[in-house]
């Protein structure tokens, strides 16, 4: 399992969805919140990315040897 390879394939995918605005941020009335809520929520958009990527690949590694889960 190429552990560089997620993590640069989560990040693509991340950046794509920023980029697109395929993420809900958070809105709140104080603009330095804003960008914060933005931030925090782009942050967390990558990281939820990251964890579907690595699990759909620790399961076909897993699928390999017998392991199912």
């Amino acid at each position: 399992m190429d552990i560089s390879k997620i993590v640069s394939d989560s990040l693509e995918k991340s950046t794509k969805q920023v980029a697109n605005r395929e993420f809900n941020s958070l809105i709140t009335d104080n603009q330095d919140m804003n960008e914060l809520a933005s931030q925090n929520a782009m942050l967390m958009n990558y990281v939820n990315i990251l964890v579907a990527t690595y699990h759909k690949e620790l399961k076909k590694e897993l699928s390999k040897h017998g392991i199912e889960i």
